[in-house]
C-alpha cells in the first residue's frame, strides 16, 4: 500500500488525531447538550461523596435512575457526547459493582459498607451497552473512559494561558485525590508525547514510500527525541503509579470483572430480571494504550515476546483505534526500506538504529508499569486523609491482564503539544 496522499483524512478516519495521536481533536465534552442526561452526570461525580459520606446511598440513587436512551446524533459532532455517556456510565458501573466496601479504612469495620456485587441494574446496563456499542469498545471501563475521555482544561487558552499539564484537570474520580488526578493527568502527557512521536513516524513511514532517504534521515532525527520525551513522562507515570492511593484506593475500582466466576450480568430487561447476559471484562489497564502498538508496527521494532499481551489488549481499545492499527501495518515499511539499503546508507541506518533503541527504552517502562500496577497483587492499606469524608483503603487482589480479543507532581510546568482548541 502507497502511503496515503492526505495523511490527516486518512488518521480521521479513524478517529486518531494526526497532531495528538490518540487523543480527541478537542477537549473531550464535560456536559450534556441535553440535561435529560445529567442525572448520569451528577451521579458520576460524586462518587467520591456519596459512597462514603453517605454509606449505601449511592447504589440506592443508581437503582432508582430513570431507564434513559441516549438519544445523541449519530456523527462525528456529536460523538464527545457519546463518549461522555460512556465515561460516566462505566465510572458509575464500576462504583456500583465494587460497592464502598473498597474504601474503608482499617480503621473501620469492612462489614459496616456493602459488598461486591455481581449484578448491575438494567436501568444502568441498558443505557452503557447502547453507548459501548455505538463506541465499539466494551461496556466497562477501559482506558480510554479513565485516560483518553477524561480531561477539561481548568481555563481556556488564550493570552498567558498555555496547554500545560498543570492546566488540566479530570471529569471523573473514584477518589477525588490529588493522587488520582495526577495519575490520570501524568497518563495523558504519555499519549500526548507518544502523539508527537507517532506523527513524525507516519511522516517517516511516507519518506520511506517515497524512497526519500534523506528526509527519512531528518524525519528520524527528531523522532529519537520525541521518543525520549515520553519516556520521560513515563517516568513521571511510573512514580505517579506507585503512590499508596493509586496502587490500594483507586486500582480496586478500575479492575476488570474477568476473574470472578461469572463476570457481571447485564440484564437487558426491566420487566424480565433473567434476561441479560454474563460479561467478564477486562478493566483499565496502561496496556490498552494504543500509542506503543502503533510506534511499533510503524518502526518495526516488535518485541515478539510480548506480541501476543499487546494483541489482548485490543480487546478494550475502540474499534476505530484497532481498524488504524490493522491499517498501519499496510504503509510502507520504514524498517524494510532502510534494510533494503543496507551498508549504503550508513548514516540512515545508524539514526533508525538509535530510534529503534529509543522505543525499546520506552517499551520497557511501559512494560514495567503494567507489571508494577496493572497485574501485581496488593494488600489491605491503612487509611489515608482525603478531599471527601470516607478514605480509601481495602482492596480485593484481581488481576487486569486478561482480555477477551484479537503521582506524580512537577514542581516545573510542563509543555506540552497542543490539546485541540
Amino acid at each position: 500500500m502507497s502511503f496515503p496522499a492526505d495523511v490527516e483524512s486518512f488518521t480521521s478516519t479513524f478517529q486518531v488525531n494526526y497532531q495528538n495521536g490518540f487523543l480527541p481533536a478537542n477537549p473531550p465534552a464535560s456536559a450534556f447538550k441535553d440535561s435529560t442526561y445529567s442525572i448520569w452526570l451528577f451521579l458520576a461525580k460524586n462518587i467520591p461523596f456519596l459512597l462514603w459520606t453517605h454509606p449505601g446511598e449511592f447504589r440506592k440513587q443508581v437503582d432508582e435512575l430513570p431507564l434513559l436512551a441516549f438519544n445523541a446524533a449519530h456523527d462525528e459532532n456529536d460523538l464527545p457526547q457519546w463518549r461522555l455517556a460512556y465515561s460516566a456510565l462505566s465510572y458509575i458501573a464500576h462504583a456500583y459493582i465494587w460497592g464502598a466496601r473498597a474504601g474503608c479504612g482499617l480503621h473501620e469495620n469492612p462489614n459496616d459498607y456493602e459488598n461486591p456485587i455481581e449484578v448491575l441494574p438494567p436501568n444502568l446496563a441498558i443505557p452503557l451497552r447502547q453507548v459501548s456499542d455505538f463506541l465499539g469498545i466494551e461496556p466497562g471501563l477501559t482506558f480510554s473512559s479513565v485516560v483518553l475521555w477524561n480531561w477539561k482544561r481548568k481555563l481556556p487558552l488564550g493570552p498567558g494561558v498555555k496547554d500545560r499539564a498543570s492546566n488540566l484537570e479530570v471529569i471523573f474520580s473514584f477518589t477525588g485525590t490529588q493522587e488520582e488526578e495526577d495519575f490520570i493527568i501524568t497518563s495523558l502527557m504519555v499519549e500526548n508525547a507518544g502523539g508527537v512521536a507517532l506523527r513524525l513516524a507516519l511522516d517517516a513511514s511516507a519518506a520511506a514510500g517515497k524512497k526519500d532517504s534523506q528526509s527519512l534521515e531528518k524525519i528520524l532525527q527528531q523522532l529519537r527525541p520525541a521518543i525520549d520525551v515520553a519516556r520521560g513522562e513515563m517516568a513521571r507515570l511510573k512514580a505517579a503509579s506507585s503512590s499508596e492511593v493509586i496502587r490500594l484506593r483507586f486500582k480496586p475500582y478500575v479492575v476488570g470483572f474477568n476473574n470472578s466466576h461469572n463476570g457481571v450480568f447485564y440484564p437487558s430487561s426491566t420487566r424480565y430480571s433473567s434476561r441479560g447476559q454474563w460479561l467478564k471484562l477486562s478493566g483499565f489497564c496502561t496496556g490498552e494504550s494504543s500509542i506503543f502498538q502503533a510506534l511499533d508496527i510503524l518502526l518495526g521494532g516488535q518485541d515478539l515476546g510480548r506480541l501476543q499481551f499487546a494483541q489482548t489488549m485490543r480487546a478494550a481499545m475502540p474499534n476505530a483505534h484497532v481498524e488504524f492499527l490493522d491499517a498501519l501495518a499496510a504503509l510502507p515499511s520504514i524498517q524494510s526500506y532502510v534494510t533494503s539499503l543496507g551498508e549504503t546508507n550508513k548514516p540512515l541506518q545508524t539514526v533508525y538504529n538509535e530510534v529503534i533503541i529509543s522505543l525499546k527504552y520506552l517499551r520497557d517502562a511501559h512494560f514495567d508499569i503494567i507489571g508494577s500496577f496493572d497485574i501485581s497483587p496488593t494488600t489491605r492499606a491503612p487509611a489515608v486523609n482525603s478531599k471527601f469524608a470516607r478514605p480509601f483503603a481495602d482492596r480485593y487482589p484481581f488481576k487486569s491482564e486478561s482480555k477477551k480479543r484479537v503521582g506524580f507532581t512537577s514542581t516545573e510546568p510542563r509543555i506540552i503539544a497542543p490539546l485541540g482548541q
